[in-house]
């Protein structure tokens, strides 16, 4: 018998890979990431602090004005804060700090810098 499977996925912008977390029920839990020819690669905890910013960066991006007019174009987007309290910001903060200069190879960075 198949067990369940879920796949949750998120866009890494800096390394340009898919980061994947798939869970089968009962029993495992496998992260890794996909790039953009498709291959299998180890997720880093490089990639996950890139993908972090990038999570943080889309959220912003895609925030609209409180209409709630941008969310509704957006199949499966859901709208949230992703920087609720002082940690989470110093976290944030951290994290572009030390991909500043990385944001070259970040498409959504450069969006943001033309802004």
């Amino acid at each position: 018998m198949a067990r369940p499977l879920t796949t949750s996925r998120c866009y890494n912008a800096f390394s340009r890979v898919d980061m994947r977390v798939q869970v089968q029920i009962p029993g495992t839990v496998e992260s890794y990431c996909v790039d953009e020819r498709g291959n299998k690669l180890e997720a880093t905890e490089e990639h996950w602090l890139e993908t972090y910013l990038c999570s943080v960066l889309r959220a912003y991006l895609y925030a609209d004005n409180g209409s709630g007019d941008t969310i509704k174009r957006i199949v499966g987007v859901r709208r949230f804060n992703p920087i609720m309290s002082t940690e989470q910001e110093h976290k944030f903060l951290e994290a572009a700090e030390k991909l500043f200069f990385s944001g070259k190879r970040c498409r959504i960075c450069a969006w943001l810098w033309r802004s």
